[in-house]
């Protein structure tokens, strides 16, 4: 099982949050990466209660 331990949703994808989890989560599929841990940033437009919905 390979899992990334170290990501962050990118905000400059389509500018919402739900497009950045929904092209992370087709990178990981593409790369065979089964888990991932994603980190919220202060600085990213979204609070981490609208990361952790999407």
């Amino acid at each position: 099982m390979t899992i990334d331990a170290h990501l962050h949703l990118n905000e400059k994808f389509d500018g919402t949050c739900y497009g950045a989890v929904n092209e992370l989560d087709r990178q990981l599929s593409e790369c065979e990466i089964e888990k991932a841990i994603v980190l919220h940033l202060e600085c990213q437009p979204w609070s981490a209660e609208e990361v952790s919905k999407c």
